[in-house]
């Protein structure tokens, strides 16, 4: 998931843009929780809901599953269908995408269908744009039960299968990008398999694993990363 809308900028400089500027865009502001039913569920943290005669897509906040191309990727939208379509829920907007879809919190049945999902083995933890504890520790319990795409003892993140594809795309070599890098700035990344992680300048930054990205030490060992000796303290 790229492009969101920013939540970084400093009190200061909003104002002065709103006062020169005027009203900004759609997704600096969204409307408040409401009810709707879910017609539709495109993949594992993609749906269409319904209010009012009208739709919406949505993305789920905080989590990635894996799509549709990739392994694991109709299972994930099949547990997304069992678990969303026809069914009533509660949406909680955060922001648009860059591709028209608010980004949103999604609970059916009081149950937030992000930490479901992660419970399943449906989805990854979308470390780069949630800071959850809860959903950090979600991907934890399912990667050591071996549920869902965790089967698998080295599966491939949906971000790293995304980026070979648009290389691949590109027609470029999809073996020289099969080990997709995390954001350029992101400070620190961990390595998906043996769970350490890296500071960058560390040789071992642009290792192929090291594909969970994370904005400060602090972060990856609340995620249950430990540091490597590279990582200064």
């Amino acid at each position: 998931m790229t492009g969101r809308c920013t939540r970084r900028a400093g009190l200061l400089p909003v104002l002065v843009v709103l006062l020169v500027a005027g009203p900004g865009p759609a997704c600096a502001a969204q409307d408040p929780a409401y009810r709707a039913r879910v017609v539709e569920v495109a993949d594992g943290d993609t749906l269409v809901v319904e209010r009012d005669g009208t739709t919406e897509r949505l993305r789920l906040y905080g989590v990635d599953a894996p799509e549709a191309g990739q392994a694991y990727g109709r299972e994930a939208r099949d547990e997304a269908r069992r678990l969303l379509m026809g069914r009533d829920v509660t949406v909680h907007p955060r922001e648009t995408d860059a591709y028209g879809r608010t980004v949103a919190e999604v609970l059916v049945d009081g149950r937030d269908a992000g930490e479901a999902l992660l419970e399943a083995g449906a989805a990854w933890h979308y470390r780069y744009y949630s800071d959850s504890d809860r959903y950090a520790a979600l991907e934890r319990q399912a990667r050591a039960k071996r549920v869902g795409l965790w089967r698998d003892p080295d599966p491939t993140p949906p971000w790293q299968w995304r980026e070979a594809a648009r290389a691949a795309n590109g027609g470029q070599r999809a073996a020289a990008v099969t080990a997709a890098q995390p954001p350029v700035d992101a400070p620190f990344v961990g390595n998906a398999r043996s769970q350490v992680f890296h500071q960058r300048g560390c040789e071992s930054f642009d290792c192929p694993n090291c594909t969970v990205p994370f904005a400060s030490a602090d972060e990856a060992r609340r995620a249950g990363y430990r540091a490597h000796s590279c990582v200064r303290r």
